[in-house]
């Protein structure tokens, strides 16, 4: 008789179907005893080879932390691991844990599946534990001449007593969700407030470790999931037109034979679409992924390389009693709704297709419109994603790895910069002298969107730079008498210098003058393609909280240059307003209204820029902006009113705007 999994108690341990004996009750019993004698094995060659201290923070660790610690000080000093796993006799003692490895102190429970998984399961500080034992571990090691480069090794000793001093001041532990930054205890705010960006971004460096060897495992798991990707209907009605196979040019010509608009793409198959760019080249969108192709390539070829990765059927395979034998860890993660589950299987299927789609072999077989699968000529059904992707190595020279998606601890890392961010934004107010900052004028409120431009077209104009706003915040409403005041020669320019002026006010502003025009590529990163932090990955997030700070101290302190000057920048029109600039200008850059910067925006003084049809170049009149070397940075989520937009001879869009704090300082001084 069926009986309904709802039925039984919600406690593993009453869902078991096998009976506890007493044998099997001595065989844990026995299990147990051997886990504490390799701890405590492990502890003993720690002692031996390392400090006091590392044993006793070894010592401290439970044995299912182990596996996370070992794989921790691999990284370090490849081989450490079978030098403190040997026993007296010789022999390798087996590492504890690693079914039920721990990778953070707050379970998965997102939904029932999870909760049946990590249900009474509770790991107070034990993430703490292991990056303690690891950092002090590690310590040893660079002392003893892990490092062989000193000035390398000085640099990692340095990161090290971060970390340490980051667990002392209990900032290496997560608070309650919504805390903000006064609400922290006072020694982890002094915390944040004596570390640089730089060494507060690696306090996520043993996290780090641990996460990547889940991932790994959760990335095997989507080699279980992945299937051929149906083919469309305009694929299979031209692969029946003709007689030879269909190659990506002639899905592009066939694509316009039938009268189908591929402004967006051309629809290859369930969820991948074929784009063709103005310099000739084509590629496949899938996922979030970009995978370049040619236009001979074949699209069978193409859609047997693109896997369909579903993790969808893992969430209903009853999992209370995890008889499935996985990692629970991994288990949780494939069936989780966390924002860290959803995102940590997102890189994992993004993973999944880039290996199979730069690997040597693609999939034996594929699917047509109706979903059914077909053998390909000339291959086994033996080569599927699974064994794709399960491949160490491609001859391609690598370039399979390469060109794999990356996973960081992103939501860890960005709470730490929120919170550096909010203790450097609390010393500029509370720490420097009044008469030391520069007076802001008061800049007026903008009203949320409503208008009949559509959503498409705005995110369009969003990545492309530009947010546009509501049409009621117009210069003469918002800053009366603004525009009689303002006086400008737009054409006037000043040369570019190499080496920015004036001084560096803080250690961010000082990164940020070197490498301003890296910085703003790795920070846009985020502003146009999302803001994951778990893909972002952890140069885009540091370069954008040093950019911030760098900004917030730019633009306060009354000791710099504030003066206002014409720069320009250009960008290109979006892809939906091609052929439609006067449309773009109306919905965009209306007379007198207002758009707000999307991302930061490099510019040049000098007006050397590049023009002509399908771009936009923007002559901005700030006094706000940031130099840096060889340009000048705008910072993101700036306003600005727009004094005038044309289309030129060239087919430029030319736009002229006005700083919304100018305007405001305009508007509130004497005639």
């Amino acid at each position: 008789m069926c009986v309904s999994l709802s039925e039984f108690a919600g406690s593993a341990r009453q869902c078991r179907r096998c009976v506890m004996t007493d044998a099997k009750r001595a065989d844990a019993s026995a299990r147990r005893q051997e886990n504490r004698v390799t701890v405590r094995t492990v502890t003993h060659n720690v002692r031996s080879q390392m400090s006091n201290a590392s044993a006793a923070a070894v010592a401290s660790l439970a044995p299912s932390s182990l596996s996370n610690l070992l794989v921790s000080l691999e990284a370090v000093s490849p081989g450490i691991s079978s030098e403190l796993l040997r026993s007296q006799s010789g022999a390798l003692r087996r590492v504890p844990g690693m079914h039920n490895d721990v990778f953070s102190e707050v379970r998965e429970n997102s939904n029932e599946a999870s909760s049946k998984i990590n249900g009474g399961k509770s790991d107070p500080m034990v993430v703490t534990k292991i990056q303690l034992a690891s950092a002090l571990c590690e310590r040893d090691l660079v002392a003893d001449g892990a490092i062989v480069d000193p000035l390398d090794a000085a640099a990692e000793l340095e990161r090290i007593e971060t970390r340490i001093d980051a667990i002392a001041s209990g900032a290496m532990s997560a608070p309650a969700p919504g805390t903000t930054f006064d609400q922290l205890p006072e020694r982890t705010q002094k915390f944040y407030a004596r570390h640089t960006l730089d060494e507060i971004g690696a306090l996520t460096t043993v996290s780090q470790r641990m996460s990547d060897k889940l991932f790994e495992d959760v990335t095997e798991q989507a080699q279980v999931a992945a299937a051929p990707r149906p083919a469309s209907d305009l694929v299979k009605r031209l692969n029946d037109e003709q007689d030879r196979p269909l190659t990506v040019a002639d899905l592009i010509d066939g694509a316009r034979r039938h009268h189908i608009d591929s402004t967006a793409g051309i629809q290859m198959a369930s969820g991948a679409t074929l784009v063709a760019g103005t310099g000739g080249g084509t590629a496949v969108l899938v996922d979030g992924v970009r995978l370049p192709v040619d236009p001979d390539a074949r699209v069978a070829d193409v859609l047997a390389r693109i896997p369909d990765v579903d993790f969808e059927h893992f969430t209903r395979v009853p999992a209370g009693a995890n008889a499935s034998g996985l990692n629970t860890a991994v288990q949780s993660m494939l069936v989780g709704k966390s924002p860290r589950a959803q995102s940590m299987r997102l890189a994992a299927r993004r993973r999944i297709l880039e290996r199979t789609f730069y690997g040597d072999t693609p999939m034996g077989y594929t699917a047509d419109a109706s979903g059914s699968a077909q053998l390909l000529a000339g291959k086994a059904r033996a080569h599927t994603a699974a064994a794709l992707a399960s491949r160490p190595h491609s001859s391609r020279h690598g370039v399979d790895t390469e060109a794999q998606t990356t996973r960081i601890e992103g939501f860890d890392l960005s709470r730490h910069l929120r919170f550096a961010r909010a203790a450097r934004k609390e010393f500029l107010q509370t720490k420097v002298p009044p008469e030391l900052l520069t007076d802001r004028a008061a800049q007026a409120t903008l009203k949320r969107y409503a208008g009949s431009v559509s959503k498409d077209n705005r995110d369009a104009a969003a990545r492309a730079g530009f947010q546009i706003r509501h049409r009621s915040n117009t210069l003469d409403a918002d800053y009366p008498g603004a525009r009689e005041k303002l006086v400008v020669d737009w054409d006037a320019v000043t040369p570019v210098h190499t080496a920015p002026p004036g001084k560096a006010l803080c250690p961010e502003h000082a990164d940020v003058r070197a490498d301003g025009v890296a910085m703003v590529a790795a920070a846009n990163q985020i502003a146009r393609h999302g803001r994951n932090p778990e893909l972002a990955g952890a140069q885009a997030l540091l370069a954008e909280a040093k950019l911030a700070s760098a900004f917030e101290v730019h633009r306060a302190v009354a000791g710099r240059d504030h003066e206002p000057r014409v720069l320009t920048s250009t960008q290109v029109v979006p892809s939906v307003y091609r052929g439609r600039e006067a449309e773009f200008i109306a919905d965009v850059f209306p007379t007198g209204g207002a758009f707000t910067t999307k991302g930061y925006t490099l510019t040049r003084r000098d007006g050397n820029v590049r023009g002509g049809a399908g771009r936009v170049r923007v002559r901005y009149l700030t006094g706000d902006a940031m130099p840096v070397t060889n340009a000048d940075i705008i910072d993101t989520r700036t306003t600005f009113r727009v004094i005038s937009a044309e289309v030129t001879v060239d087919g430029t869009v030319e736009v002229r705007a006005v700083d919304d704090q100018l305007a405001a300082q305009l508007s509130r001084s004497t005639p």
